[in-house]
């Protein structure tokens, strides 16, 4: 693999090869060792049935059983160099395979970012509110008569205070939205739950609040860290929270965000009180492409994705479901082992 794979692109394979790739291998190691082993076969039998044969029969057979085996010794070359090529062939597609994913996940998340700019501008907006209000009363107190006065400079003082603090919170949803924007790091490998999906519903509640659906949350304080990559796994849930926002009426929805601890998982529950999943299309919404939404509206990668990515890290996702009862999807992730 080395030779066909810099170390940067091997990190973006799995530990284990792939089915078809462990098939490719399976069948040159039962070459190698059957092959042999036939050899040895076939010399017995000859052995024993020119055992009483005239020493020109014996040449004659020995020759013709050496233009056998060579051809044999040709025909497994043949083979082996074939398998060699197909597990390179087959390499190469895995690789590409998980290159469009990323892709694609990459293009979920701009999506997602422009979604959320919009959100953002709105909480932005009260605290920079809140700032000019108060510098603009700084600068009365300023014009006055006495602006030195102990009154006056109480009342700068608070108004600076109020400034600082209006700044931090304008600090903190910025550097959210920067935290969601950046590339996932691969060797960030843990994930602190509960704060996370608080920093989801923060997200979230914007467009819950156009739609006049309400985002809750349920956590266990006992969930603790998840061997996940935190970026990968916040847009993963926020693509579920999106899904559920979507999928409730406007002005009676409820979606909730829940961490629950499992004996070897932190399991994530995203719930909402939409219609519901029909029962026959239920085993079909993890398939790549699958979509109940309107033609433009979504492509139907989103869950495959997200499938795909869990099982790279060793969790799973499930849902629960029936129409009318709205929709529970579960994501388990592996528990920190220190936890």
């Amino acid at each position: 693999m080395t030779d066909l794979l810099s170390d940067t692109e091997n990190k973006g394979l799995p530990k284990n090869s792939s089915p078809p790739s462990r098939f490719a291998g399976g069948w040159q190691t039962a070459l190698v060792i059957l092959a042999p082993a036939m050899l040895l076969v076939c010399a017995g039998i000859l052995a024993y049935v020119l055992r009483d044969a005239s020493l020109g029969e014996k040449s004659l057979a020995l020759t013709a059983a050496g233009i056998v085996l060579l051809g044999c010794a040709a025909f497994l070359v043949a083979v082996l160099v074939w398998t060699w090529r197909t597990k390179r062939r087959l390499l190469k597609a895995e690789l590409e395979l998980r290159r469009m994913q990323k892709h694609v996940l990459d293009a979920g998340k701009l999506a997602a970012i422009g979604e959320l700019a919009a959100g953002v501008a709105h909480e932005i907006n009260n605290p920079l509110a809140i700032m000019m209000e108060n510098a603009g009363w700084i600068q009365d107190l300023l014009k006055s008569d006495d602006p030195l006065s102990d009154e006056n400079m109480s009342e700068i003082t608070l108004s600076l205070q109020t400034i600082a603090t209006q700044g931090h919170r304008c600090r903190e949803i910025t550097h959210k939205l920067l935290s969601f924007a950046r590339k996932a790091d691969s060797n960030a490998n843990v994930a602190h739950i509960n704060p996370l999906l608080r920093d989801i519903a923060g997200f979230a509640r914007q467009k819950a609040k156009d739609r006049d659906v309400e985002v809750q949350l349920s956590l266990d304080p006992l969930a603790g860290d998840a061997e996940c990559s935190p970026t990968e796994i916040q847009q993963i849930i926020l693509n579920l929270v999106n899904n559920s926002i979507d999928a409730v009426e406007k002005g009676s929805g409820l979606v909730l965000l829940k961490s629950v601890r499992e004996k070897d998982f932190v399991r994530i529950d995203v719930k909402d009180n939409g219609h519901g999943i029909p029962e026959h299309i239920l085993p079909e919404i993890f398939e790549p492409f699958f979509t109940t939404k309107d033609a433009g509206k979504g492509t139907g990668l989103g869950l495959s994705i997200c499938r795909e990515i869990l099982a790279r890290m060793g969790g799973a996702i499930s849902v629960d479901s029936a129409p009318g009862q709205g929709c529970v999807f579960h994501v388990r992730l592996p528990r920190r082992a220190t936890d």
